[in-house]
């Protein structure tokens, strides 16, 4: 068993790892967000970003195509990429499941991990979970409104098991919330 940063003990094969060992990227949305118009490309914020999905009744801000190509460059939002919420209400996350091509203000971090390595639903519901949401909260910084900075972000310490028992656990957590959901 081993111990530390806050996980009492974890099982033999897993591991204590940071968010920036697992992960090619982890970034912020725009800081600057471009001029909205009346119809384009969906600009999402932390509001849109829900524990398992994007909600899209929540309000969201359209950009131009030329704004949406220059942000999607340097920053794409791919499928299976986490939505984490690190400003306002920080600590919902989202696996990316979306057809349609949006981009994200500052308030959403985007996380790229080694799919060959990391289920990234694996993360999302540990990122969901309260041991993570307590993490968030010890690092959060900020009087009006908290955030969560990327680097204390990558740097956080969190329990990774190995990938065949990251998609059983997945797949018992999905089952749970199915029974859960047929009532």
């Amino acid at each position: 068993m081993k111990s530390g940063s806050g996980i009492d003990s974890l099982p033999e094969s897993w591991t204590l790892t940071s968010l920036k060992d697992i992960t090619r990227t982890i970034r912020d949305g725009t800081h600057n967000p471009p001029a909205r118009i009346e119809k384009g490309y969906p600009l999402l914020s932390a509001r849109n970003v829900k524990e398992g999905h994007i909600d899209w009744s929540e309000d969201y801000s359209y950009i131009s195509e030329d704004d949406f190509l220059e942000l999607n460059k340097a920053n794409p939002i791919e499928d299976q990429d986490i939505l984490l919420t690190i400003v306002g209400t920080i600590g919902r996350a989202s696996v990316n499941r979306e057809s349609t091509p949006f981009t994200v203000q500052r308030s959403v971090a985007i996380i790229k991990t080694f799919i060959e390595h990391i289920d990234p639903y694996y993360l999302q519901h540990l990122f969901n979970g309260p041991k993570f949401q307590k993490l968030l909260e010890q690092n959060s910084k900020g009087t009006a409104q908290k955030g969560v900075y990327l680097t204390p972000l990558k740097n956080l310490q969190i329990p990774l098991a190995p990938l065949p028992e990251q998609h059983r656990i997945v797949a018992r957590i999905e089952e749970l919330f199915s029974r859960l959901d047929a009532g």
